[in-house]
């Protein structure tokens, strides 16, 4: 897989952007593997949908029993929240979580909680059964539930219960009319949810990031689906039940901890790095990088169990550590794409998008094409293209014709040395004057990631 550096394996995967049926190569081993090749069998659905399933499905099964010591000296478990985001029909994502929990109810029949139902009995459901799944079809459906009067606070709730908590202490409102207190005992629950971007964007709110509810998300997206399967795929029979067997061993284990001392030096510089990271993120994207640490311990745990089955403890290898943080590049690289250049809350900062969208098609148009595309008003459509110059995602070139020279928009590349770490001041793009909407203009997609290249190469040289 490539070597531990002082640095971490991450960086020498950047170079690349696997596919998923890449990725999965390299991730998938032991139990997780021989689920994701069902997965395959059986459906169409994309190769990274099925190791997320195994993954979650695994990390059910696990529990609160398989735990670690980590950040605050607190005990922690490999449970998850997973996001699909792909286009509907053909990517099966439906499909794909039902697979896994089929084979999860086997183990456990009541593991599957229900999800039409009152916070106040969603909590006395996990009460029952702390070591449980979530699934939701829709994920925009669901938070349109949470608002409503009945699931109020769910949202909060959910983030509260990702939190590896050894109690979670609730006074709800009983079903005669009195208090009613609720004990959970570790709780450990888990999320398998799926939407599309377009209803994703509909749904989310600028809360919904800034809280860290979307920052808990393991979001896996894909655009291709996978290789085509028969509607009638001949499977040997008793694959699934074989399946059920190693998640119920895994179900029945007792507490197990795991020993992360083997990688211990290259995880800290890795986690160090991904901190710097966060304080040159956008405030939406903070909450998820200052998780990725935790994120990677639950995967890392997540791969040993899958490869050693059932034990009292375990120790984290070397190649397991690779495994989970290659995986965590790629969440993480996907998890910027999505919201620097789909989740934009802000008008003005849609309607950019979409001059910018404009641009990458082919990489430059003509200003005046471009005006007639966007169905501005003249004088709006040369504040947003100023605005972009300000933020330097665009540059304009004057070209000569037969006849008058033509402004040319061109994407704007970051030069090194340039000084684009510091916040740069947008003028407002409304009467509004310096507090307008646009007065503190984020990093671009065009140069994020280019700013942050730049600053852990400055940080590189000096630890060199």
């Amino acid at each position: 897989m490539g070597e531990i550096t002082p640095f971490g394996l991450a960086y020498s995967q950047r170079a690349t952007d696997p596919t998923g049926s890449e990725l999965v190569e390299k991730i998938a081993t032991g139990g997780v593997k021989e689920y994701v090749s069902y997965g395959l069998a059986v459906t169409d659905a994309p190769p990274i949908f099925h190791l997320a399933v195994g993954l979650s499905v695994l990390a059910t099964a696990c529990g609160g029993r398989t735990t670690f010591r980590g950040g605050g000296n607190r005990i922690h478990w490999p449970n998850l929240y997973v996001l699909f985001v792909a286009p509907s029909g053909l990517m099966r994502k439906s499909t794909s979580i039902d697979i896994g929990l089929n084979i999860l109810r086997r183990a456990d029949p009541d593991a599957v909680m229900p999800n039409e139902t009152s916070r106040e009995e969603f909590l006395r459901v996990q009460g029952k059964n702390p070591e449980g799944i979530v699934r939701e079809s829709e994920f925009a459906s669901a938070l349109a539930r949470y608002s409503r009067d009945h699931m109020a606070g769910m949202k909060e709730l959910l983030t509260d219960l990702w939190d590896c908590q050894n109690e979670y202490r609730r006074q709800i409102k009983g079903r005669e009319g009195t208090g009613e207190k609720l004990i959970i005992k570790k709780p450990a629950l888990n999320y398998l949810a799926a939407s599309t971007i377009e209803w994703l964007i509909e749904s989310l709110t600028e809360n919904d990031l800034r809280s860290g509810f979307l920052a808990r998300f393991l979001i896996f997206p894909s655009a291709t689906e996978g290789d085509w399967v028969s509607f009638f795929a001949d499977i040997e029979d008793g694959t699934e039940e074989r399946l059920a067997i190693l998640i119920r061993s895994v179900r029945e284990m007792p507490e197990a901890h795991v020993d992360f001392h083997a990688v211990l030096k290259p995880f800290n510089v890795w986690s160090r790095e991904m901190k710097e990271l966060a304080k040159l993120a956008p405030p939406e994207m903070t909450g998820f990088y200052s998780r990725l640490p935790l994120f990677t311990a639950k995967i890392c745990t997540l791969l040993a169990v899958s490869e050693n089955g059932r034990r009292e403890a375990y120790s984290i290898e070397c190649n397991q550590y690779e495994r989970a943080t290659i995986l965590m590049e790629w969440l993480r690289s996907k998890y910027e794409e999505l919201l620097e250049q789909k989740l934009i809350f802000s008008k003005e900062e849609r309607v950019m998008q979409r001059l910018l969208d404009q641009v990458r098609k082919d990489g430059k148009i003509d200003w005046q094409i471009g005006l007639k595309r966007s169905h501005l008003k003249v004088q709006d459509y040369e504040r947003y293209i100023s605005t972009l110059l300000q933020r330097r995602d665009i540059r304009i070139v004057s070209e000569a014709t037969r006849g008058r020279p033509a402004k040319v928009i061109y994407l704007e590349t970051p030069r090194l040395g340039a000084s684009i770490i510091e916040p740069r001041v947008a003028p407002p793009l409304s009467p509004d004057g310096p507090a307008g909407p646009l007065a503190t203009a984020p990093l671009s997609p065009n140069n994020l990631a280019f700013v942050k290249e730049v600053k852990l190469g400055e940080a590189r040289v000096k630890q060199g």
